[in-house]
């Protein structure tokens, strides 16, 4: 049976010029990621330092190239050519066009091993930049001459990604910017991102961000921030605060406040919206941690063929205890209101702990994870992270009423082999029959998965 995913890289660091040189599997960075994004990002992210380079261990078969790419290091100059090609699965239309990129990597059912490897993609491009004391700039290109046309709702056609952009900082003691501005080959596509960054004897951090990523912009591998699902579409302006009042305390702010100037899958007009939380966290010492976040969220969507308003209000709290060296605690609640034009709310709640056992050298750990959920709208669906196998990010969907129980086992044996199994296994209380539909309908209301991964390290 061969294989569905296979991925791997040879790497070499600093032979003379070249300070970095990876053949196979990799993922880049430049600039805001206006262009080129392979790195996960978060909304309130305020740091870009990992731009370059750098090798792909995941198990994900979307978001990272595979070729060749080097780092070559002049003084003050750095060049970082790149070339990659690969197959990548996508939905066909009858017209051989592709409607959208699947990007689960599951090949289980007729209909998902329909989508395999439909499309192939040749990337290629580089960035050169410079840097002059706090002062650095730098020009990103790229190239994607996708052999399919890609037939998405946008204003222009969008047959291929072919994209230029500058990117800029400057680092001082009590101020910095950061920023990016892009282009795209088809027709009027425009993006730009600027950061100012303020600091105050280490007790406050202020981040300010503008963006404005115009509906005709496309960039295939572009991941800043933002609130869309690509970038592009989206007027925003997100402002952060971060108060260190002790070692032991912080208070994180924030607030973004965007619009939509075209429509999106959902929203058949433009549309506005805001999002806004704060959040408190206290560390009394080195064994114990806990967090609570309040988030307020305000969004227009369609229903019943009309633009509805849907506002959000959702508290999340955290703590993380560790009161012995083999043992370790985290228990996450969450729990949210929803209401559509300020009708009557609905409801969501989900507790979850996990409690991890290991031995003093770490060669054994043994972690068991219980979650209970009760979301009855889909619009109180909540989602919290897991602790997974290596290379395997996993944040489920919690929506119904049931329970999710999970384990996960790792063990070293010597000093080459590293064995991880996770079991998981959610059942529903909320009456169904049934999981899921169409080809992947599962009769009953509990189901099943295993994850196993084997890692060799000499």
């Amino acid at each position: 049976m061969p294989l569905d995913h296979c991925s791997g890289h040879i790497e070499a660091n600093d032979c003379k010029a070249f300070k970095r040189i990876i053949l196979g599997d990799y993922k880049l960075m430049f600039g805001s990621g206006l262009v080129l994004g392979n790195s996960f990002i978060f909304k309130q992210q305020t740091n870009y330092s990992r731009n370059g380079i750098s090798h792909y261990a995941g198990t994900s078969e979307s978001g990272f190239m595979r070729g060749f790419a080097t780092e070559l290091e002049f003084r003050k100059v750095k060049f970082t050519p790149f070339i990659s090609y690969h197959t990548i699965d996508a939905t066909l239309n009858p017209d051989s066009s592709f409607s959208s990129f699947y990007t689960s990597g599951l090949h289980r059912t007729e209909l998902e091993r329909s989508k395999a490897d439909n499309m192939g993609e040749l990337v290629s491009g580089g960035n050169i930049s410079l840097a002059l004391g706090r002062f650095s700039l730098g020009t990103t290109r790229l190239y994607v001459p996708q052999d399919k046309l890609y037939n998405y709702y946008k204003p222009t056609d969008t047959d291929h990604g072919n994209n230029v952009s500058i990117n800029y900082s400057y680092s001082g003691k009590v101020a910095g910017f950061t920023g990016e501005i892009a282009k795209s080959r088809n027709g009027d596509g425009f993006a730009i991102i600027n950061q100012l960054q303020l600091s105050r004897n280490g007790f406050i951090d202020a981040h300010i961000t503008h963006r404005y990523y115009s509906p005709e912009y496309f960039a295939p591998y572009a991941n800043a921030v933002r609130e869309n699902t690509r970038v592009e579409n989206e007027h925003g302006l997100l402002t952060s605060l971060d108060f260190h009042f002790s070692r032991k305390f912080s208070l994180n702010l924030y607030a973004d406040l965007f619009s939509f100037e075209w429509l999106k899958y959902g929203v058949s007009a433009p549309s506005v919206g805001k999002d806004f939380s704060a959040q408190a966290k206290l560390n009394p010492n080195d064994y114990n941690e806990f967090s609570v976040r309040y988030r307020f969220k305000h969004k227009e969507k369609d229903f019943d063929h009309q633009l509805a308003t849907f506002e959000t209000n959702s508290v999340r709290l955290y703590y993380k205890t560790k009161p012995l060296d083999w043992l370790l605690s985290k228990t996450t609640i969450n729990g949210n209101a929803c209401s559509r034009d300020s009708e009557k709310n609905t409801y969501g709640f989900h507790i979850q702990e996990n409690i991890t056992l290991s031995v003093p050298d770490n060669r054994f750990s043994f972690s068991m994870l219980y979650a209970y959920f009760s979301a009855k709208d889909y619009n109180n669906r909540i989602y919290c992270y897991e602790t997974e196998i290596p290379g395997y990010f996993y944040s489920p969907m919690n929506y119904g009423v049931g329970h999710r129980f999970g384990c996960l086992v790792s063990c070293r044996c010597g000093k080459v082999i590293n064995l991880y199994v996770k079991y998981s296994r959610i059942s529903y209380v909320d009456g169904r029959s049934t999981i899921s539909s169409s080809g992947e309908e599962i009769s009953g209301n509990n189901k099943s998965e295993i994850r196993a991964a084997l890692k060799l390290r000499w």
